[in-house]
């Protein structure tokens, strides 16, 4: 965090804020000469702002950090894994041939059912274990990786995160 913050500070002179053009409370869609982009924001799942695209004529949708795939999502005191799997479950009603995640390789509808199933093995482990230091990355997710930690540590961060958010 704190790179990213420096790397910030860096370049504050140098940024001009540009107001939005467009905003939209639930859906916006964005109609093309060849395809149609739905943006929808269905709530607070990973964050309080996720949202998705999804262009139909191509069975794609874009997930950003309402997908991780191959990789441990992290969950903050801000995340909803109850709207996060709700959403996921919408998601899956969808005919999706590719899956553009926030993190990862582009996947399949078999990666959002894996985040999905994570996210529920998560919630069970955190309401079942008093000590989480002692638990371990269940084997489906054990050659899951992780960017700049651990992936012990961030699988035992979400569960004490999951803890908290349950409790």
């Amino acid at each position: 965090m704190i790179s990213f913050l420096k790397e910030l500070e860096i370049s504050l002179p140098n940024l001009e804020l540009v107001l939005p053009q467009v905003t939209f409370t639930h859906e916006f869609t964005i109609l093309g000469s060849k395809c149609t982009a739905r943006i929808m924001t269905p709530g607070g799942g990973h964050s309080p702002c996720d949202s998705f695209l999804y262009i139909q004529e191509d069975d794609i949708i874009f997930m950003a950090d309402l997908l991780f795939v191959g990789m441990h999502p992290s969950f903050f005191n801000y995340s909803n894994p109850l709207q996060w799997t709700n959403i996921l479950n919408e998601i899956m009603k969808l005919p999706i041939k590719n899956a553009v995640p926030g993190h990862g390789s582009v996947g399949t509808i078999d990666d959002i059912n894996k985040l999905r199933n994570y996210i529920s093995v998560m919630k069970s482990l955190s309401r079942e274990n008093i000590n989480v230091d002692e638990v371990s990355i269940p084997d489906e997710y054990r050659d899951w990786i992780t960017i700049n930690i651990d992936p012990h540590e961030l699988f035992i961060r979400n569960l004490e995160t999951l803890s908290k958010l349950l409790t």
